[in-house]
């Protein structure tokens, strides 16, 4: 918890994972063009591949934050009611 704070606070960290709010919410189909190289590459077998551009068909989604809230909610009595004292 955030010192100060009065409560836990859920999210993704952008500087660590700026792709995450993609993976959750997924995408639509779009176009990747490197930024700062003439092409992108990644690797694939035992090389790599290049491209100018890459026709991405979009994603749609893991809403895992959303599930485990979910199975949080449903399964707090359970996990409060196992609790041996």
């Amino acid at each position: 918890k955030p010192e100060g704070a009065d409560a836990w606070i859920v999210g993704h960290d952008r500087v660590r994972a700026p792709h995450a709010l993609f993976v959750h919410w997924g995408t639509r189909p779009h176009d990747i063009r490197p930024k700062e190289r003439k092409a992108l590459r990644w690797v694939s077998g035992n090389g790599f591949l290049f491209a100018k551009i890459v026709h991405h068909p979009g994603y749609k989604g893991d809403p895992y934050l959303e599930t485990a809230a979910d199975a949080a909610v449903r399964d707090f009595p359970r996990i409060v009611n196992d609790i041996e004292i």
